[in-house]
């Protein structure tokens, strides 16, 4: 069997590590996913993607969260698009919003 997998926040980036490691799923969609888990494999040039992608992301974490995290998290998909095998890929960022929990 085959299909896609996506999630938010912790859970997209949890679909994205997954889309790496299993051949079975054909498509990726992340809403403003977290990519601190895997941005060390990102920096290295070690985390690869094959699979079409779509990410739907706000502007940026709230100033409390931002402050603990301070990287892009739009510069790594950015990185990670970049890199990826299929040429189908998207990014929809949604202006003057923030990420909540």
């Amino acid at each position: 069997k085959t299909g896609m997998i996506g999630g938010h926040s912790f859970g997209g980036v949890t679909a994205i590590a997954t889309s790496a490691r299993d051949e079975r799923i054909k498509a990726t969609f992340g809403m403003d996913p977290w990519t601190w888990a895997i941005n060390e494999d990102i920096d290295a040039g070690t985390f690869k993607l094959k699979q079409p992608q779509l990410y739907l992301v706000s502007e940026g974490f709230t100033p409390d969260v931002q402050k603990v995290f301070e990287y892009d998290t739009i510069e790594y998909l950015k990185k990670i698009q970049e890199t990826c095998e299929s040429h189908k890929t998207e990014m929809l960022l949604i202006k003057d919003t923030h990420h909540l929990h």
